[in-house]
């Protein structure tokens, strides 16, 4: 079967570093935008209004078993997920805002290339009416750079994404809607119940606070802290699916709990057997 190579690329939006390129494999890289590039940002911010310049591209070249019938046929079927799967994991490596609403596809390497674009309506890339200090741009220089290239190595595993997909799809979902902190919650919560409740239907919220409590700290005070945050979070995810106001969601909390979420989902993707035996672990390996 033959093998056909197109190229893609999306301006990130609230991107900075001060590398020129930053490598995550060798089909995906971070990179300072050509004239050309720059140019066509240019002309689609004038045909879409919601289409704005950055300083940063995310460039991917996807190999396909089927020739490309008609300009733009791949983007929605193939390079929209691998950019939402990118822009996942790079929620994963560090807190921060980032986004897109272009997707470009090259038609040829001539000078002066050919192109088809598609825009996308991102809701928000950061958290509605947050603090300032919250909004804040997602920044990668320096040693993290190098750092990002390596934590794209030891977890960009295609089969545990597969595993997780649902978990991880929340966690990004946290960051992406035109969200409350009770939305963004309630994301989060989803995740976590993904991760840590496989075939769970009893005692849910005293199962979850207990294995994260073990899996994320190593130690009496830290599993304590843990479990007691979960119990009063899972208390309010509680009473919002039924029905009822809760006020006192706000944005410290909610960023502590994707911290769990994100350091949960790390566990996972290098140990994805873990969901299925996760009580067996702790008997083996819990110690107080």
């Amino acid at each position: 079967m033959n093998e056909f190579q197109f190229e893609f690329f999306t301006p990130l939006l609230n991107f900075t570093s001060n590398k020129k390129l930053i490598t995550l494999s060798n089909d995906i890289h971070i990179r300072k935008p050509t004239s050309r590039e720059i140019e066509i940002i240019k002309e689609s911010s004038k045909k879409w209004s919601n289409v704005k310049e950055s300083e940063y591209l995310l460039c991917l070249i996807l190999k396909i078993n089927e020739p490309e019938e008609e300009p733009g046929q791949f983007i929605n079927k193939y390079a929209k997920e691998e950019i939402e799967k990118v822009l996942s994991f790079l929620r994963l490596f560090q807190e921060g805002i980032i986004g897109y609403n272009l997707i470009v596809h090259k038609l040829s390497n001539e000078i002066n290339y050919p192109y088809t674009a598609v825009t996308y309506f991102t809701p928000a890339v950061y958290i509605k009416d947050a603090p300032a200090s919250y909004r804040k741009i997602y920044s990668v220089s320096g040693d993290e750079a190098e750092k990002l290239e390596i934590f794209f190595k030891d977890y960009f595993f295609e089969e545990s994404l597969k595993e997780l997909n649902l978990a991880i799809d929340y966690f990004s979902k946290s960051y992406q809607e035109r969200y409350t902190p009770r939305d963004s919650f309630l994301d989060l919560i989803i995740s976590l119940e993904n991760l840590f409740l496989k075939g769970i239907t009893d005692e849910l919220s005293f199962r979850l606070r207990l294995r994260m409590a073990f899996l994320l700290s190593d130690d009496f005070d830290g599993r304590k802290k843990i479990y007691d945050f979960m119990r009063a979070a899972y208390g309010k995810r509680s009473k919002l699916v039924h029905g009822e106001s809760v006020n006192s969601i706000d944005y410290d909390s909610l960023f502590e709990l994707r911290q769990m979420v994100r350091e949960s989902i790390k566990i996972f993707i290098k140990n994805p057997k873990l969901r299925d035996d996760i009580d067996d672990f702790i008997l083996k390996n819990g110690r107080l």
